[in-house]
């Protein structure tokens, strides 16, 4: 059950990712590249837009199981803190490349692939885990 549970989610995890990856990335691009500001201040523009679409997503149709718990302020919470982390991470990178030449555009993809690796997981197992009667459900 446990599989098939995981095989069910990542496509749907895959498909929410890509929605909020083309709403960061544009965002990110345009306020680089349109607006003229610095690698962290657009990557904190669009962090904010993007933060509340992939929260929406994978609450409410990724890991639905977990959002019928009504833990709505606990899953709150930990996403913004591990989004905060992640905000972070990708700001210190973003900071030490550009500054070393490397182009924006390049580094915030390798960024956005990294934390997505982890994010997937951390989703499933901590923020929006379902309770065990939930999941036989599905």
């Amino acid at each position: 059950m446990k599989d098939k549970l995981f095989s069910l989610r990542l496509p749907h995890y895959v498909a929410a990712g890509g929605i909020t990856l083309g709403v960061e990335y544009t965002t990110f691009l345009c306020a680089f590249y349109v607006l003229n500001l610095s690698g962290v201040r657009a990557n904190t523009v669009s962090f904010a837009i993007s933060l509340t679409v992939n929260f929406l997503l994978n609450r409410y149709w990724v890991f639905r199981e977990g959002a019928a718990l009504g833990a709505w302020h606990k899953q709150t919470a930990s996403y913004v803190a591990l989004a905060f982390s992640n905000f972070m991470i990708t700001n210190l990178g973003l900071h030490f490349f550009i500054d070393r030449g490397l182009p924006a555009f390049a580094v915030k993809l390798f960024f956005v692939g990294l934390v997505s690796s982890w994010n997937f997981l951390l989703f499933k197992k901590y923020i929006f885990a379902a309770s065990s009667q939930a999941r036989d459900k599905v």
